[in-house]
């Protein structure tokens, strides 16, 4: 990372490769939409349908355990952080991640059964 407070692209710059790489070893993931952050370090969020969300937690190898479920009023999404580790052309990189699975219901207009189901 740069010294001063602006951040570059460069900064940007081990997730874009990241993510380039993860895309070619999981070439059929669904499309995401993805945000790069940079300021005291870059996370890269990675905003999926609910029904994706499995597929993109695997291979972005975060914990099952860390998954929760965030509802409002509005609506409601699975969210998982943690970290994307990978050796990238010899070259260890790490990016923090931020997954969402967005597209759910809130859980006040769903049926207790199916609430917990999700």
């Amino acid at each position: 990372m740069n010294n001063d407070l602006t951040p570059h692209v460069s900064d940007q710059l081990e997730a874009l490769e990241l993510f380039s790489w993860l895309a070619l070893e999981h070439p059929t993931l669904p499309a995401p939409y993805l945000t790069v952050h940079t300021f005291h370090w870059t996370t890269v969020g990675v905003q999926v349908p609910h029904s994706a969300f499995e597929a993109w937690r695997e291979a972005l190898g975060l914990v099952i355990e860390d998954v929760k479920l965030w509802s409002s009023e509005a609506d409601s999404f699975l969210l998982a952080e943690g970290e994307l580790r990978q050796l990238v052309g010899g070259v260890p990189m790490v990016v923090r991640v931020q997954l969402s699975g967005v597209g759910l219901p809130p859980l006040s207009e769903r049926p207790a059964a199916e609430a917990v189901a999700a």
